[in-house]
This record gives structure tokens, sequence and C-alpha cells, in this order.
């Protein structure tokens, strides 16, 4: 048997609130080389989660254009 001693915490979208993540429907979690961590989202693009203060930064995203 597993013993469960550890917090998972639970993090979602709260309207108001631009450090929560920017939509519930999470698609992809990647942490990078320098240990930063990426929440991809269907609805609110990306973003790079703090674990010091446990928030989120919603990334702007600009589109690519063909010729650009």
């Amino acid at each position: 048997m597993i013993e469960r001693t550890k917090h998972l915490p639970h993090y979602k979208h709260e309207p108001g609130n631009s450090r929560s993540l920017s939509d519930n429907r999470v698609f992809s979690i990647y942490e990078d080389q320098s240990g930063e961590l990426w929440v991809g989202t269907i609805g609110g693009g990306l973003n790079k989660f703090d674990p010091e203060n446990e928030t989120f930064t919603a990334i702007d995203m600009i589109p690519m254009t063909p010729g650009a």
C-alpha cells in the first residue's frame, strides 16, 4: 500500500484574477531546462507558473504571418 503524505495542489481559472490559470482546460505541461513550468490551455493560451508565489502569467502569443 502506498502512503500518501504529500498534498497535490489544484489550480484553476478564477475570473477577474489575472494571476490565476488562464483556462481550466489544460492540454500540456512542460518543464524546460531551467526548471520553468509552462502550462498550455485550450482556451487561454500559454501560462508560465511561478512556484514561489503559486501564480500564473499568461503569455501573449504573436500570430505568425506568412512572409513576415
